[in-house]
């Protein structure tokens, strides 16, 4: 089954935005990971920065990096901001939080935005390793909000991208075993809390004549790292008896969008979305995202030096 493209390079960015350096350690595969500790500059050194003004200069740094770094994957309306402990902490690849919005934004030339936050957990600060493929040397939760409209959802479905997601579905269809549809001119309506898709289906490979109209509505809830549909509405011309295809249809779409399977390089990825509502012809999405090492990566990083 294909998937839509994952956002790994905007996650990578945000992810290891703030690179850092930590003392070596080692430890047993078995054994639980041991993050290294985050230490800071001094209340003291913190104060002589500031009023020097190497905390105000490094700060203004941090910032055109990240917001260089975030053009090469979001175009749009974007604000972002990072703020450090000290400036000698930046040099320590440290930093305090890292926060990004947007509005009507594009995030790889393929995922539209009306409106998108992010921003981590201010207990966990971002703390990465150096070099040239910086890693985070300890997890780091974020808050991510995204807001998706009709014209939004239908930009993506009509896309070069989007058209690959529903050409060559595979479904299951019992007695008849895998089947390959395509979605032909599909339109995204967002309403009365609902999510409703009208399209054309088709074998693939079968003449245009031969498709059938169908159209599908439902209710979209959050399950864990993906989103459900459910209650659903289907019509397709020539089927009295849809209960079957509705339950293709649900595991399918539940399938589609599992943000499970994003990846950032050598991190693991955990998303639980919290919630999600359909209001004003727009799709509100609320969503915890936890980024942490992977345990061979960051023993790699952490190895003593001989």
């Amino acid at each position: 089954m294909k998937r839509p493209a994952k956002l790994t390079a905007l996650m990578t960015s945000l992810a290891v935005g703030a690179s850092i350096l930590a003392p070596g350690l080692g430890f047993a595969e078995k054994d639980p990971i041991v993050y290294p500790e985050l230490k800071t500059a001094s209340a003291f050194s913190r104060v002589l920065q500031t009023i020097t003004g190497i905390t105000p200069v490094s700060s203004l740094v941090a910032n055109r990096l990240l917001k260089r770094e975030l053009r090469r994957h979001v175009k749009g309306d974007l604000q972002s901001r990072v703020t450090l402990f000290s400036g000698t902490d930046l040099l320590g690849r440290k930093a305090r939080d890292i926060s990004i919005s947007g509005k009507n934004v594009l995030v790889d030339d393929y995922i539209p935005l009306t409106e998108f936050s992010f921003q981590n957990e201010s207990d966990m600060p971002l703390y990465a390793s150096k070099g040239s493929r910086p890693i985070l040397l300890r997890p780091v939760r974020f808050k991510v909000s995204a807001t998706m409209t009709e014209a939004d959802m239908n930009r993506l479905l009509t896309s070069e991208k989007g058209r690959k997601l529903l050409t060559g579905m595979k479904v299951t269809i019992p007695p008849f075993g895998p089947q390959f549809f395509d979605m032909i001119n599909p339109s995204v309506t967002l309403e009365n809390g609902r999510f409703s898709l009208a399209s054309v289906m088709n074998t693939q490979g079968s003449p245009i004549e031969d498709a059938l109209p169908i159209k599908v509505s439902g209710k979209i809830a959050p399950d864990k790292s993906s989103l459900s549909l459910s209650d659903l509405d289907l019509q397709i011309e020539g089927f009295r008896n849809t209960k079957d295809i509705e339950q293709l249809i649900e595991n399918y779409f539940s399938e589609l969008v599992d943000l499970n399977h994003l990846k950032v390089d050598r991190h693991k990825v955990k998303i639980a979305i919290e919630k999600s509502d359909v209001v004003n012809h727009r799709l509100n999405l609320e969503a915890t995202v936890t980024v942490e090492p992977e345990r061979k990566a960051l023993q790699k990083v952490l190895k003593p030096k001989s």
